[in-house]
């Protein structure tokens, strides 16, 4: 959504979700490695373990839309 409307970037950011620090066309996310880790240290998130970590960034935009 905001990679084709970037001028939304802060404007429907809730609790949960805030633009400009989390959505990489915003500014903000982090950049991950081939594993879906961002190489910050140990979150107990790394794609192996079950919890979710290797969903995608897509997958998440396309559950979003």
């Amino acid at each position: 959504m905001y990679t084709q409307n970037p001028g939304w970037c802060g404007g429907y950011d809730t609790a949960e979700f805030i633009s400009r620090e989390m959505c990489c066309v915003c500014g903000g996310g982090r950049e991950l490695d081939d594993n879906g880790d961002d190489d910050s240290g140990d979150d107990g998130n790394d794609g192996d373990d079950g919890n979710g970590g290797d969903q995608s960034v897509q997958d998440l935009v396309d559950a979003a839309a």
